[in-house]
C-alpha cells in the first residue's frame, strides 16, 4: 500500500483528459487539414480551412479530429466537430476538445487532421493519454489492454457491444462501457461450468479500479470455486502505466478456514510503444509457494488480432525449464472485436 500512494502522490501535479464515449460516423480522411483559429474556451475550439472553398463533405457533426502541434506534428489531443459552417473565406467549424495529451497545449495554428481510426494511422503514435474508449468499431490498438494474455490475467473492460475471444481461454462481452460478462470458454467444454462479470469501479484521472468475480463448478467432482480480482492501474507518463492485481481463489466446500487457496499479487507494468504494440513485465508473489517470481511479454497488436510471447517463472532462484515454478516459455492469441 506504500508503494500504491507513493504513486499517487507523485501523479498528483500531472493531469489526464478522460476521453468521452463516442461513435464513429466518418472514416474518410479530411481532403485538407484544419487550422485553429481561435481558442473559445477550455474544451471548445474554432477551426478554418487552409483555402476558400466548400466545407469538406466528410466532415459532419461528430466527425472525430486528430490535432496536431504546429511545431513538431505530433499529435496533442482529440476533437469532435460541432457546428460546421462554409463562409466567404472558407469552411468554419467548431469542436469540442475531449482528449487532450498531458504534457502538450493546444494553440492557435495546431492543425486538425481526421483519420480512419478502425484502421493503423501513423499520425498516432503510441500514448496513454491519447488511448480511445466508447465505440467497437476503433481498431483495438488505440484501447486500453482489456486482457493481458492466458498466463497473465484479466485486465480493463471492454467497449459496449464489444467481444474478445481467447480460443484457449476467455470469451468475453461489454454488457455496457463499464460491465463486462465473461466465461472460460475451452473450461465449459472440459465440463467446468463457469460464469462471471468484471466492473469498472472507478475510472479517474490518476487511477483505474477494475473488479471481477469468476465462479466455476466442476460437474464430476462436485468442486466449487469462486475467483476473486482486483485491478488498480495507475499511469507513470505518457508510455508507462502499472497495473496491481490481486487475485483470491475460494473453495467454499473445504470449510471457510482452509477456502482461501493460491492468493497471488502481481505488478504489471505496460510500455506502449510507437506502434500501439504493448511490452508487458514484472515481479510475481506466490503466496503457496512462498517465491518471489516474474514475467515479461510482447504484446503484437493489430486491429482485431492480438499475439503474445513471453516468458515467465514463479520463482526467480530455479534456473531450469523443468520444474513447475522454474521458467516457462508463453504464447497466446485472441481476436477483439
Amino acid at each position: 500500500m506504500n508503494l500504491i500512494a507513493l504513486a499517487l502522490s507523485a501523479l498528483a501535479s500531472q493531469s489526464y483528459a478522460q476521453a468521452e464515449p463516442f461513435d464513429v460516423t466518418v472514416t474518410t480522411p479530411l481532403t485538407q487539414r484544419m487550422i485553429v483559429q481561435k481558442i473559445l474556451g477550455s474544451r471548445r475550439i474554432q477551426l478554418m480551412a487552409q483555402r476558400p472553398g466548400p466545407c469538406p463533405v466528410e466532415l459532419v457533426h461528430g466527425s472525430r479530429l486528430i490535432l496536431l502541434s504546429k511545431e513538431e506534428g505530433s499529435p496533442v489531443g482529440y476533437a469532435d466537430a460541432e457546428e460546421i459552417e462554409a463562409t466567404a473565406s472558407g469552411c468554419r467549424a467548431t469542436a469540442r476538445v475531449v482528449i487532450h495529451e498531458a504534457n502538450a497545449l493546444i494553440t492557435e495554428g495546431d492543425e486538425a487532421a481526421q483519420e480512419n481510426l478502425r484502421e493503423h494511422t501513423p499520425l498516432l503514435p503510441g500514448r496513454i493519454d491519447l488511448q480511445l474508449r466508447g465505440s467497437r468499431r476503433n481498431s483495438s490498438r488505440y484501447k486500453p489492454l482489456a486482457y493481458f494474455g492466458p498466463f497473465y490475467g484479466d485486465g480493463q473492460v471492454l467497449d459496449k457491444g464489444e467481444s474478445l475471444f481467447d480460443p484457449f481461454a476467455f470469451y468475453q462481452y461489454g454488457i455496457s462501457d463499464k460491465f463486462t460478462l465473461e466465461t472460460l470458454a475451452t473450461a465449459n467444454a472440459l465440463g467446468v461450468l463457469n460464469g462471471g462479470f468484471k466492473y469498472e469501479a472507478l475510472d479517474a484521472s490518476f487511477v483505474k479500479i477494475t473488479t471481477g468475480t469468476l465462479v466455476g463448478h466442476v460437474i464430476e467432482e462436485r468442486d466449487t470455486y469462486l475467483r476473486l480480482q482486483a485491478l488498480l492501474t495507475i499511469p507513470s507518463n505518457s508510455r508507462i502505466q502499472s497495473h496491481t492485481q490481486v487475485t483470491y481463489f475460494f473453495r467454499p466446500q473445504n470449510g471457510l478456514k482452509n477456502s482461501l487457496t493460491d492468493p497471488q499479487i502481481s505488478v504489471i507494468n505496460e510500455f506502449i510503444m510507437n506502434s500501439w504494440d504493448r511490452l508487458l513485465f514484472g515481479p510475481t508473489y506466490n503466496f503457496e509457494l512462498k517465491s518471489v517470481g516474474g514475467f515479461a511479454s510482447l504484446i503484437f497488436i493489430w486491429n482485431h488480432l492480438h499475439l503474445s510471447l513471453g516468458l515467465q517463472t514463479q520463482n526467480f532462484m530455479k534456473v531450469n525449464f523443468s520444474q513447475r515454478d522454474a521458467y516457462t516459455p508463453t504464447f497466446g492469441v485472441w481476436w477483439r472485436y
